[in-house]
């Protein structure tokens, strides 16, 4: 008599049995060979077809160069000889970055997706979100709003600690401030604090569609730091009440619309009511009023927000915003330039650095400085750098008084600007500003031929971020070279610190892929002839204060010779 078996006795016993014709498993494991397979046999396939400068191993064979050699090898007595030859934390992400960024399919496939799941549901991404109306928002700026307190205790714990066992970030912004403030009190300088809103904060309704939605006005440790600061004796300039009345009044939008920075207009009226502030309060010596005048002109461009979301170029979703910007000008119609001299310095990110850096797509000499400083009709200096508001004008301050260049001579006022979102996710090192007295000597200027080409031996080099994961297509990132030999020109140095393109156009240059102890040919340019270039742009620089004190250029790879002088003619602009 056959066994009687209950429902789940019979299930229980065919779940452990699966059939599957012989046939239908061959195609099933062909499918899944040939699915794992396509992706690296078409990125060889790319990369064996791509132009013969451009030719060489795949990029995945990298990995072998990051192997220790065997003389390395042979050279291995302990275990932190074979920690240090093998690939560092930083080299292993570097690379994962590298084949992600690089991937072809990925490049072909995910863009045409990104394309129907904005278009159909709406839906940005890891760095971009849609709104309404075409409008277009940088994640980290709304984070800012949702997140915990970035004063709060609990986070404050989180964000110090860090998988770069190098360097911690510092998070409480009011640790740095104050001890910038008192830095500068020392020297009788006032500091002026200008924290700029997120978009979010001033055009919710972009986001949510409503005014009188429950987005957060503010991180909830906003008014405890405002507080704070004031009882420091800190004077802040809160830009947001100020907007959102321009926007309620005018019926005015006071951003740009696929961009995470503030109109034309926005800026000009905070610089016009900062302006006002200033000849109210300040201590500025009289002068004679600068005769300064603005041109209109016409600016147009993809917002940076937009290039994050990474469509096809031939999307239609979000078209080129035309905006009219304000040049400002001196009597002889020259482009205002900033004034070392000025008794006002702005500190500032890409807020004051849009409508003033022309790379960024926007037009130039209209930024945030200009328009000040035409509002004051008085002259003014400025260190502007895109990205990394919390630390990196700070920083850049420090290091030109540790090279001898005295930014802070003459100055009785120094506005400090930066996006309000850095105050939950930078990183607010504190710097010591040298003391005037024992600062070092200004590095003696050598006279350099326009082609002076060197090979030096790379120490170490830092990193661009990964293309189009932040909001500027270009950054710089520096180079620590030593055995400096001279093959074109004069140099007598045997190690020097090199500013090159890390990222341009958002694409990695060859320069991320240099690794320590590599030979490099550079053509090379003392870093003061082209600071005025290229000192805006983002850029990340070596985190040693022994290094800061040697001489910078601005060096181009020029691969040995006449024919590679002339190839990167182009690259150096």
């Amino acid at each position: 008599m056959p066994e009687i078996l209950s429902r789940e006795e019979q299930a229980e016993k065919e779940i452990g049995v699966t059939e599957i014709s012989r046939s239908a498993a061959a195609i099933l494991m062909g499918v899944f060979l040939l699915t794992v397979g396509f992706v690296p046999l078409a990125q060889h396939i790319h990369e064996l077809r791509l132009p013969g400068e451009d030719r060489g191993l795949p990029q995945c064979y990298d990995m072998l160069r990051m192997l220790p050699s065997l003389g390395e090898v042979g050279s291995i007595r302990s275990i932190r000889d074979l920690l240090n030859a093998l690939p560092s934390l930083k080299e292993i992400d570097e690379y994962e970055d590298a084949l992600e960024e690089q991937s072809v399919v990925a490049n072909w496939i995910l863009p045409k997706v990104q394309l129907r799941l904005t278009g159909w549901l709406g839906a940005g991404n890891e760095q971009a979100l849609a709104g309404r109306d075409g409008w277009l928002f940088y994640r980290p700026g709304v984070e800012y709003l949702t997140q915990p307190g970035f004063l709060e205790e609990e986070v404050l714990a989180r964000r110090s600690l860090s998988s770069d066992a190098v360097a911690s970030p510092q998070p409480d912004p009011l640790k740095a401030i104050i001890h910038f403030k008192e830095q500068l009190a020392e020297r009788g300088i006032d500091l002026l604090l200008m924290p700029t809103p997120t978009k979010a904060i001033v055009h919710p309704e972009k986001l949510v569609g409503t005014l009188d939605s429950d987005l957060p006005q503010q991180n909830v440790s906003w008014e405890t730091f405002i507080t704070q600061l004031r009882d420091s004796g800190a004077e802040v300039f809160d830009p947001t009440p100020l907007l959102i009345r321009k926007r309620d009044e005018e019926k005015v939008a006071c951003f740009l619309e696929t961009d995470t920075h503030w109109s034309p207009g926005a800026m000009d009226f905070i610089a016009s009511e900062l302006a006002g502030l200033i000849e109210k309060n300040s201590k500025l010596a009289a002068l004679d009023s600068l005769d300064f005048q603005r041109q209109e002109m016409s600016a147009a461009a993809h917002g940076d927000i937009a290039v994050m979301l990474k469509l096809p170029e031939s999307q239609a979703l979000y078209s080129r915003q035309e905006v009219t910007i304000q040049q400002v000008q001196d009597v002889h119609g020259k482009d205002w330039a900033p004034d070392p001299k000025a008794e006002v310095l702005l500190l500032g990110d890409s807020f004051s650095n849009i409508y003033s850096l022309e790379a960024m797509g926007w037009g130039k000499s209209a930024g945030f400085a200009e328009q000040l400083s035409y509002h004051l009709r008085r002259p003014l200096d400025r260190i502007v750098i895109n990205a990394g508001g919390a630390y990196t004008t700070r920083q850049q301050l420090r290091n030109e008084l540790l090279r001898g260049q005295d930014r802070l001579s003459n100055k009785k006022l120094v506005i400090y600007q930066f996006a309000m979102r850095e105050l939950s996710l930078g990183d607010w090192k504190l710097l010591k500003l040298p003391d005037v007295k024992a600062r070092k000597e200004s590095p003696k200027v050598r006279p350099t031929t326009p082609e002076l080409v060197v090979t030096g031996s790379l120490q170490s080099r830092t990193s661009a971020p990964v293309p189009k994961s932040v909001p500027y297509k270009d950054c710089l990132i520096a180079a620590h070279l030593t055995d400096i030999e001279v093959s074109q020109g004069e140099l007598d140095e045997e190690e020097i610190q090199v500013f090159v393109w890390g990222m341009r156009e958002n694409k990695w240059t060859s320069a991320m892929k240099w690794k320590t102890d590599q030979k490099l040919s550079l053509q090379l340019t003392p870093w003061h002839k082209v600071a005025k270039k290229y000192g805006s742009f983002n850029r990340v620089e070596l985190d040693d204060e022994e290094l800061i004190l040697l001489d910078v250029y601005w060096g181009v790879e020029t691969n040995g010779g006449q024919k590679g002088l002339q190839r990167i003619k182009g690259n150096n602009e």
